[in-house]
């Protein structure tokens, strides 16, 4: 089954990235990683036409934890701020799934930047697009507890 919504979440955040005052070869490198993340992980989305398809350029693989938190950056940045939270829903909600090949310790450490991103913006009237990209505070039962605990320790004010 395709998975609009995250087709919707890299087609808003290649946007964003292209509106962003990021220097045109960042863009690029974010660009082609936003792109070809469904094919990376594995999950049926990106029904988008893909932009970077340049072989004489040379692109820097960036993990999808790393890639959020810049999308997220330049987000606060615009304003929009549901990229923000479907964008931290969407890693931690996928962590021991899709993403479960990213070392630990670089999830913790941009869930960590991206965790103080978003304790910065308010959320109370945000509805999510789907629950697929839904922050449960309480964690999900289809959730290993190592990946609850995450998302625990992630809505918690703990650092």
């Amino acid at each position: 089954m395709a998975m609009w919504e995250i087709d919707s979440l890299l087609t808003r955040s290649i946007r964003v990235i292209e509106e962003s005052e990021l220097e045109s070869n960042v863009k690029r490198h974010i660009v082609w990683n936003l792109e070809r993340l469904p094919e990376v992980y594995g999950f049926d989305a990106g029904g988008f036409d893909k932009s970077e398809t340049d072989s004489t350029y040379e692109y820097r693989e960036i993990d999808p934890f790393e890639l959020g938190l810049f999308v997220s950056d330049e987000a606060k940045l615009l304003e929009a701020k549901g990229l923000v939270y479907d964008w931290s829903a969407f890693l931690l909600n996928y962590s021991d799934g899709y993403f479960s090949k990213v070392d630990r310790e670089q999830k913790i450490e941009a869930l960590r930047e991206l965790k103080s991103i978003l304790s910065k913006m308010d959320f109370s009237n945000y509805q999510p697009i789907h629950p697929s990209l839904t922050i449960y505070p309480a964690g999900h039962k289809s959730f290993s507890e190592t990946q609850n605990n995450l998302i625990k320790w992630f809505i918690s004010d703990e650092i």
